[in-house]
């Protein structure tokens, strides 16, 4: 919904996006983005199109997607979560949500509307692998945290990837995540240095997908349906993240790398991080936690924000999602949980790092460019961005 020229169905309806998106102040109603249903595909079921547009499109050979229903939900309130200043005027405002809660569970401090429900996408994978584990997945600690990834791309993650398949007996053209470059920068630069082409395993988001085929080999179940939301696999994510979260999603989408993507609310994906902070080491929950804290580097990679956030924080867990979504746990068990609205990724950690020194949290000693980033001109700090300001919390 890019486009200023809206969306249009093949139904009657036409939506267009500055319909959707008005904020005027801290507080202003921001819609969420409709989540389309398609019609069922294979197998009965149903699954959301995930190259962002409606309708059918040209070339497309599965009738299925000929006619798409599209689904309204209620409108969130947003909040005024961070504020860019360039050169003492202000650049950018990021509305979105956050909420912060105790070991206990208790809501300790939030703004915006996190119990609306989103999607967690990569956030979920913690959740997603936890399942995989009580179904029999046998992996390493290193391998555990690619799990759990979305790596950069660098050769350490990609041997990972591939001894996961390896050790399922299976090889890389089986895996079905979409075709993608490395998004760590240095690796992104060697590996167009190299001239080497975009594929399956350089993906980020290859390690869930190989564990996923893994799991299913255990199981003696089918591999090429694996990413069907009716397949055993999925299945058994989807009851684990209910259990987790406390909640029923409200939709299951698809996510960038292809596998199902659940929506779940930041109140639902704050407990689920304080369940797995405070999990006993020797279950599946505890062994996601302890893969992430001594695996920081595999999370996601040298110079990535969630790593070296990891890195700085011993004993902390965490996750970053695409498109705003940060999730992050104390060890004794504070969580939190962020959605920028509008996707940028730059506010997540600041906001997320404000929200917990917001509750009385204490936090690890940090460099001060992760709590307040700077903004660049000319290559020159000319300003930086302030999450949760004065003008946040009026």
């Amino acid at each position: 919904m890019g486009s200023s020229r809206g969306c249009w169905l093949h139904s009657t309806l036409m939506v267009n996006a500055m319909d959707l998106f008005l904020p005027s102040s801290s507080d202003a109603f921001l819609g969420s983005s409709p989540w389309w249903q398609a019609p069922s595909g294979k197998n009965g079921s149903r699954r959301a199109r995930s190259n962002g547009y409606c309708g059918s499109s040209a070339g497309d050979d599965d009738d299925s997607w000929k006619s798409v229903a599209v689904t309204l939900p209620s409108r969130r309130r947003d909040a005024l979560l961070a504020v860019s200043y360039r050169s003492g005027f202000v650049d950018c405002q990021h509305y979105g949500s956050v909420i912060v809660v105790d070991p206990g569970g208790h809501v300790c401090f939030a703004l915006g509307g996190p119990e609306f429900q989103t999607y967690g996408r990569s956030a979920n994978k913690m959740m997603q692998a936890v399942a995989m584990l009580r179904l029999g997945l046998a992996v390493s600690n290193r391998q555990l945290a690619l799990t759990t990834a979305s790596h950069s791309g660098g050769p350490d993650h990609l041997d990972v990837v591939r001894s996961i398949l390896e050790d399922a007996g299976l090889t890389v053209d089986r895996l079905q995540n979409a075709i993608g470059r490395p998004i760590g920068e240095r690796e992104l630069d060697e590996f167009l240095a190299n001239r080497q082409k975009p594929s399956a395993l350089t993906m980020n988001c290859s390690g869930k997908h190989a564990s996923m085929l893994s799991t299913c080999v255990t199981c003696s179940w089918e591999l090429d349906d694996y990413l069907d939301v009716d397949h055993p696999l999925q299945q058994r994510i989807t009851e684990t993240i209910a259990e987790f979260t406390g909640e029923t999603t409200d939709g299951i989408g698809i996510d960038g790398c292809g596998a199902p993507a659940h929506q779940v609310s930041l109140v639902g994906l704050a407990q689920s991080l304080r369940l797995m902070a405070q999990a006993d080491p020797s279950s599946p929950e505890g062994r996601v936690a302890d893969a992430i804290r001594s695996q920081p580097e595999l999370v996601g990679g040298y110079g990535r924000d969630v790593t070296e956030l990891l890195l700085a924080a011993p004993g902390w867990i965490g996750k970053d999602g695409a498109d705003g979504v940060m999730v992050l746990a104390s060890p004794d068990g504070f969580s939190v949980a962020v959605k920028i609205g509008d996707g940028a990724q730059l506010p997540r950690v600041p906001v997320a790092l404000a929200a917990l020194e917001r509750a009385g949290v204490s936090l690890p000693t940090l460099d001060p460019a992760m709590l307040r980033p700077p903004v660049l001109g000319g290559g020159h700090p000319v300003g930086e961005l302030v999450p949760l300001s004065v003008e946040s919390l009026q």
